[in-house]
């Protein structure tokens, strides 16, 4: 019997305990018994589980409630065990009270349970931090589990999918051109076996469009109920730039659209060491022979050193390596001079097959330099999408690896477990990089999570590109540790970079997408426009545009003009013009078109125009014409000299009506001339004293005897302020009212 039955008094002091202690404890009844409990059992007891012992115990006694407690004791060799202790028998024997009970080691159980909390941490920590979301769905589509990052992907959270109905949260949010596809894949999962592996899209919380890849390979049984374990991963990115990708290549597209791509399949003849030394043509398609010069019926089933038996001299290895590709299966792709054919090919070859492989490949003699970018762009994708693997890395609180997988090390960096287990985290990153590596190691230890993009170099001194995410947890011994996921992004950033250089001929696409922009041919036909400025300026669609006139929309008093501007386009190389367009409400927009016009690939000339809404600047202006019509009638109208002078004293503007009507003087005899000139030669000094007061303090009066033009002087009193125009110039506005009361001065003057 493993378990140790006991008697002890309210006090903790054994009465009676099986011998079989000494195997849990190492110490003999004996000892146990004659020992007072404080040294031999209580203070045994781990200083974390005495007062709950000591409460257990008490509560037992005074409240008659059960004693079932899970504690550490030392042994007596010195040795941490676990125990679990059991009565809830009370009795009284000459007015002693004692406890019959039993207790029995677990510390097997406990230590199982610890490896087993320590090995649930580390599954969380990497289903939590994997990019990927891991889901368990059952047969009818009822998901019961879901990575919590899925709502960073997906918008909805793994609560909302557990209650939601599957049509609602899922299979109903799928795009309805993939619904059907991932219907039937998720069905042969289960009724076939057959592995779930689909892309598609589906709508997000926020009713984004995003694409995932779904897997899953294992349905398994449980309760009754069949289930199945998969992995999504969010791969919008990768779709994104696959679309910017054949978009970016348009301008390769018409080299290719009448060339037909060769195709060959052959066999591999191998030597007694299993060395290949020739191939044998099995079949070839009609590209083939237009591509090579060779006819069909002159090569099938003849070897490659027959056909050309120049390949043989050739500095390249035509057969060793394709010979290597039969062998090893897989894919290898190349661009590379034939000399017997004196021609360049791109070429890809394959091998599903051991000893034989296949060939697809277009004539590149001529674009060998614009087929150079293709291939980059085409390599890219290739590692992209052949190149998903992690790195998964735990760190101890001082930046220390603990653990790689090294499986992933090796295949993207070279690395092997030695080079970097017991090393900083920091050896092979960018110098430049540590410190916002440090920074966010420093964000994961604070706030338990970070995400960063950083380079580290290989084993070959070569630097890549990954993105980091983090999270910080404390593992069983208290100790803070960092567990890392890092995805190689370094192509992405390869091809983001290439796309930017592709794509300089769109710059003003992109950094105008406020203006319309429009491509015509040279019957001014719509070829291109950028749908949505049209769709939310002049509420058009693709649809209702390409392929019509331009000057369908463009307001009938205009056409004139806006073909002729088209004409000076296509005869001086470019143009511009202001023309109203009509929308598709019927509403008028003024825009301001400018355009240059370029000759295509196939020598016919097109229009590249933008279009900037003027709309509300012609309204601003002609508002500002019935502001200044308003001015215009206000100075001609009033029955006071109004003036405008520069600061050099020289009259700008007079209201020429009431001039001649007071003093006789045209706009001809004044503009351009100084205010002073028709001042009595009394006055001029207070003038000018006049005006340097009003420049300063920016208003000014004063009365000055002015001479009209037959010679008689005026008694006249000025009022002005000064302003600033639109080129920051002083200006003097000077309302002048003639004086009737007459002075004696001046009726002396008169008289003189």
């Amino acid at each position: 019997m493993t378990d140790v039955v006991w008697t002890k008094d309210r006090e903790g002091n054994a009465i009676h305990i099986s011998p079989n202690v000494v195997n849990i404890l190492g110490f003999t009844p004996e000892e146990i018994i004659h020992d007072e409990s404080e040294q031999i059992w209580f203070g045994r007891l781990h200083p974390d589980d005495v007062e709950k012992i000591k409460e257990a115990y008490l509560a037992l006694f005074e409240k008659n409630i059960r004693f079932d407690v899970e504690y550490r004791i030392k042994r007596k060799d010195g040795e941490w065990i676990w125990l679990r202790d059991i009565t809830d028998l009370i009795y009284e024997k000459d007015g002693v009270k004692y406890a019959d009970g039993v207790f029995f080691d677990i510390t097997e159980r406990k230590l199982a349970e610890s490896k087993l909390r320590e090995t649930e941490e580390k599954y969380k920590a990497l289903v939590f931090n994997i990019p990927s979301v891991a889901w368990t769905t059952d047969y009818e589509g009822h998901t019961t589990f879901i990575s919590p990052n899925i709502e960073e992907i997906y918008g909805f959270s793994p609560e909302e999918i557990y209650v939601g109905d599957e049509d609602e949260v899922w299979f109903g949010r799928i795009h309805p051109e993939d619904a059907d596809r991932v219907r039937e894949s998720f069905r042969a999962l289960y009724d076939k076996n057959e592995v779930y592996d689909i892309e598609y899209r589906i709508k997000t919380k926020d009713e984004k469009w995003i694409w995932l890849h779904d897997t899953a390979n294992i349905v398994y049984e449980k309760n009754g109920i069949l289930f199945a374990d998969g992995i999504l991963s969010d791969v919008t990115d990768r779709k994104m730039a696959e679309i910017a990708l054949i978009e970016s290549e348009e301008k390769y597209r018409l080299l290719f659209k009448n060339m037909a791509t060769g195709f060959s399949h052959h066999k591999v003849i191998f030597d007694e060491y299993d060395k290949p030394i020739d191939y044998i043509f099995l079949e070839v398609n009609d590209a083939f022979e237009e591509l090579t010069g060779l006819k069909k019926e002159n090569i099938i089933n003849r070897k490659i050193s027959e056909v050309m038996p120049d390949i043989m001299k050739s500095e390249f290895d035509w057969i060793g390596i394709y010979g290597e590709l039969s062998k090893k299966g897989g894919e290898k792709r190349f661009e590379q001079y034939a000399s017997p054919l004196d021609r360049w090919y791109s070429v890809t070859a394959y091998s599903t097959e051991k000893g034989y492989f296949s060939t697809i490949f277009s004539d590149i003699t001529e674009r060998k330099r614009l087929v150079k970018e293709l291939k980059e762009s085409e390599e890219k994708y290739r590692l992209i999408t052949e190149n998903i693997n992690d790195l998964i890395l735990v760190i101890n609180d001082a930046y220390i690896r603990e653990y790689v997988n090294e499986l992933a090390f090796n295949e993207l960096l070279g690395y092997s477990k030695e080079d970097l287990i017991g090393k900083s985290v920091m050896s092979n990153i960018h110098p430049d990089d540590v410190e916002k590596c440090l920074k966010a190691l420093q964000r994961t230890v604070d706030q338990g999570e970070a995400m960063e993009e950083l380079r580290i170099i290989d084993k070959n001194g070569v630097y890549h590109w990954f993105e980091y995410k983090g999270r910080w947890f404390i593992d069983k011994d208290g100790l803070g540790k960092g567990f890392l996921v890092g995805r190689d992004i370094t192509e992405k950033k390869k091809a983001e970079e290439k796309l930017k250089e592709s794509e300089e001929k769109y710059r003003l696409i992109t950094e105008n997408v406020n203006d319309l922009i429009l491509v015509l041919n040279d019957a001014n036909i719509y070829e291109y426009i950028n749908e949505e400025p049209y769709k939310e300026i002049l509420g058009y669609s693709n649809e209702d545009l390409i392929g019509t006139p331009a000057i369908n929309i463009v307001h009938p008093d205009d056409i004139e003009k806006c073909v002729k501007a088209i004409q000076r386009g296509i005869e001086q190389g470019e143009a511009g013009e202001e023309l109203r367009i009509i929308d598709k409400n019927g509403g008028q927009h003024w825009f301001e078109f400018k355009g240059k016009w370029f000759t295509d690939k196939d020598g016919l000339k097109k229009g590249f125009i933008i279009g900037r809404d003027t709309s509300e600047k012609k309204k601003a202006e002609e508002k500002l014409k019935e502001s200044e019509e308003k001015y215009r009638l206000i100075t001609e109208n009033v029955k006071d000299l109004i003036l405008v002078i520069n600061n050099k004293n020289i009259l700008e503007y007079v209201n020429e009506r009431v001039f001649k009507n007071i003093l006789g003087f045209s706009k001809e005899d004044l503009i351009g001339k100084s205010v002073i000139e028709n001042i009595h030669p009394d006055d001029v000094k207070k003038c000018i004293a006049a005006i340097k007061k009003g420049i300063f303090e920016g208003q000014t009066s004063v009365k000055l005897r002015v001479n009209d033009k037959t010679g008689v002087y005026h008694m006249i009193e000025f009022s002005g302020g000064w302003f600033k125009d639109i080129h920051d110039l002083r200006k003097g506005f000077i309302v002048g009212r003639e004086i009737y009361e007459k002075k004696p001065s001046v009726m002396k003057l008169e008289e003189e």
